[in-house]
Formats: structure tokens, sequence, C-alpha cells
């Protein structure tokens, strides 16, 4: 075994052992999910839908993007069609019905620019249908749509006048060392050493997010969900192509499918 991986486990075991779990009432809350594009609910906190509804919680899993951007060989339109089917299917792996996914269809890439719509779209799911928390994207995880999708969850909270226990989710937050390996000569490989950094090697990480998730005994559906995802994580990927299964070589995806998801808990809305 490495260093990275002895030194990853070592971390898995201090963020069980010294992070806040979600009890059986907090499991029981029902929740919307923010996910900025078709597959970003499973990577950030698939385990956790999982255990959400087998306590029985209502989650309802709002896609903010069409995903039609995300490199594969289908046009746009034909991939933003494919994306939603995916996704439909996965949250059939995660024990999630159909009826409970909302698909906003902003432009992949580009949700930014198109904020205030999106805000307008939340504000009415969020005053449609109850919940006590609300899992987005980290505010800091370096992605666009990721950053945008924070901004609209918390701004249309505020907007609806609801009050939510707030989970933020890292997704490309995760990819620094120990999480995934460092290569060199970085190239075009630096943000996962710039992150490393930021992080203080994965020691800062875990003690910003201070929620942990043991999903080990959901793994299955969690996986099942992520292979549902299939124009993401196509295998024998040409060269220039794109796969969750190529990204630092295959180490992000181990990672996100692996025993614990960690969120970053506040509050928002109301007299929060």
């Amino acid at each position: 075994m490495s260093l990275r991986h002895i030194y990853r486990d070592f971390l898995v075991r201090r963020c069980l052992r010294r992070g806040t779990a979600f009890d059986e009432a907090a499991l029981r809350r029902p929740a919307f999910i923010l996910a900025p594009h078709p597959d970003d609910e499973t990577f950030g906190c698939g385990g956790t839908i999982v255990r959400k509804l087998a306590a029985g919680a209502t989650i309802h899993v709002i896609v903010m993007t069409d995903g039609s951007r995300a490199p594969a060989s289908a046009a746009p339109a034909d991939l933003a069609a494919v994306r939603r089917a995916e996704t439909l299917e996965a949250a059939r792996e995660l024990g999630l019905d159909a009826t409970y996914c909302h698909f906003l269809d902003s432009p992949d890439g580009a949700l930014a620019a198109h904020l205030g719509n999106a805000v307008e779209q939340l504000v009415a799911l969020f005053e449609e249908w109850p919940a006590e928390q609300l899992f987005l994207p980290y505010r800091a995880d370096g992605h666009p749509d990721h950053i945008a999708t924070a901004e609209a969850g918390f701004r249309a909270a505020r907007l609806a006048g609801r009050k939510f226990e707030v989970y933020e989710y890292p997704v490309w937050a995760w990819r620094h060392w120990p999480w995934v390996g460092l290569r060199l000569p970085y190239g075009h490989e630096f943000s996962p050493w710039r992150t490393s950094m930021r992080f203080a090697f994965g020691l800062r990480f875990t003690s910003s997010f201070t929620t942990v998730s043991d999903v080990r005994a959901v793994a299955s559906a969690k996986s099942a969900a992520a292979l549902a995802h299939g124009s993401q994580m196509r295998e024998g990927v040409p060269a220039g192509g794109w796969s969750m299964r190529i990204v630092s070589r295959g180490d992000l995806l181990e990672t996100l499918l692996g025993p614990i998801e960690v969120f970053k808990r506040s509050t928002v809305g109301d007299d929060a």
C-alpha cells in the first residue's frame, strides 16, 4: 500500500471518529438536493440519499443544468435527453421515484448567466414542497456551475423565506492529495496541486467538512447509480475524449465512490 493510500485511510478514520454523523432524526428530515449537472446528485451525496430514503425521508432532486456540454459523441440536444434519462435511472437505483426529480434545464456551463431564472424556479419549488434540509455543492468547489448552484440555493432560500439546514457537498474539491495522486511534471494537472496546498494536503479539508455520512453499507446502490450515468462513465475513451474514469487516472472516481460523504453544515433563511 502506498503512502498516499495509508494517509487517505487515516483521514477517513479521522473523519468517522471526529465528524458529526447524521442521527436518525436528521436522516428522516425532508430535503432538497441541488445538483449542478446530471450525476452530481449521485457523486456528491448519493449514499446519503439512499440512507435518508431508507429512514423515511421525502427527497426532491433538482438538476440545475441540462448537461449538454459534457464531452461525448452526441449532439448537445441529444446529450441533454440522454443525461436526463440517465438521471432518472440513477434515481431509481438510489430508491427515488422519478416524480421527485426536477430539471431546470439551464444551459450547461452558463448557469451564472441565467442565475435569476434559476433562482425563480427554485423559489417556486421551495414554496411548493416542504423540506428542512438543503444539500448543495460546496461554495468553492471550483466548477462555475457548482459555485452558481450554491449561490442560487442560498439566494432562493432567503427569497422564499424558508429556513434550511444547509449541507454543502464537495465534488471537484475532493481532487487533491491524498484523495487523488499528484503527477510530475504537472502540466495541465496543476489544479490538484493548488487544491492540495489550499487544503493543507487533506487536513484543512477534513476540518472544514465536519458532517460525515458513513455510506459503506449502501456502496452497491451508489455504484449502480453512478454506472447509470453511462455517458460520463465510458471506458476505453479515445484520445481527446473524457470520462469520470480518467480524471486523475481514476482516483477521483474511486474517492467519490468511497466509504464516506462529507458536508459543511450551516443554516440559511428565516431568522438564521
